[in-house]
């Protein structure tokens, strides 16, 4: 029986990479004197510099001679870069780079006041009891609800009703109270269907009386001024209110 072999197998294993040569280049600036006219001349670096430069450069990558690896070292001024001096800021840029906070802060605290005068203090006015309540004042010229049920015209600095009769014509049904009861005379006065802002008016015509056709006793020459005003400005209520005592008769 033989037992040779009959079949060989042979496995090896091998880097990725081999390097079979190297060849290094080293650029190396020189050294810059001052010619004494204010230019900068290139100097190279000396040879034993250079050599010392060489065998460090072949310590760190290995160099091999027997491979046939080279390496070249030179002394060769650089291209200098173009200075290209920094703009001067501008007048805004110093503010702000001075400034800029102290300018943040009084634009928040204007930011602040107009929220604040705005929207915080209406907001309170309405919120506190009896905040959004303003005087009011007393009522120049008012339409109100009789006894009878019959719409009336009232001044209400003197308190003077004006209503129409029977064939149309206006009668004053309560003559002038003096300036001391008139407070009183607009207390006792029903509560006002509607109202109108007249027209201010002088002293004059204050205690002005005129004379109508058709009306019994005088009436203030500035009740009939703001009657006139507020036919004027709202004629379809004032329509409204004479139909309402057309009917009524």
């Amino acid at each position: 029986v033989n037992y040779e072999i009959s079949r060989k197998q042979r496995l090896q294993r091998k880097r990725g990479g081999t390097v079979r040569r190297l060849f290094v280049a080293i650029q190396v600036d020189g050294t810059y004197k001052d010619d004494g006219s204010g230019n900068m001349v290139f100097t190279p670096r000396d040879r034993e510099e250079l050599a010392q430069l060489e065998a460090l450069a072949r310590s760190a990558v290995g160099i091999d001679e027997e491979r046939g690896d080279r390496i070249e070292i030179v002394s060769r001024p650089f291209v200098q870069p173009e200075v290209v001096p920094p703009e001067e800021p501008g007048l805004v840029e110093t503010l702000l780079d001075r400034y800029g906070r102290y300018l943040e802060t009084v634009l928040w605290v204007l930011l602040g006041t107009v929220v604040l005068m705005f929207g915080v203090r209406p907001l309170i006015t309405r919120l506190l009891p009896g905040g959004a309540a303003q005087a009011v004042q007393p009522q120049r010229t008012a339409v109100v609800v009789g006894a009878d049920g019959k719409p009336l015209l009232v001044h209400g600095a003197s308190g003077t009703l004006v209503t129409v009769d029977e064939r149309g014509q206006p009668v004053v049904v309560q003559a002038e109270v003096p300036a001391g009861e008139a407070g009183a005379a607009e207390s006792r006065t029903p509560a006002a269907a509607g109202e109108a802002k007249a027209p201010q008016t002088t002293a004059e015509e204050d205690h002005e009386l005129v004379d109508l056709d058709k009306v019994a006793g005088k009436v203030k020459a500035s009740l009939v001024n703001e009657v006139a005003d507020i036919l004027e400005r709202y004629p379809e209520e004032a329509v409204r209110v004479i139909r309402s005592w057309l009917h009524s008769n």
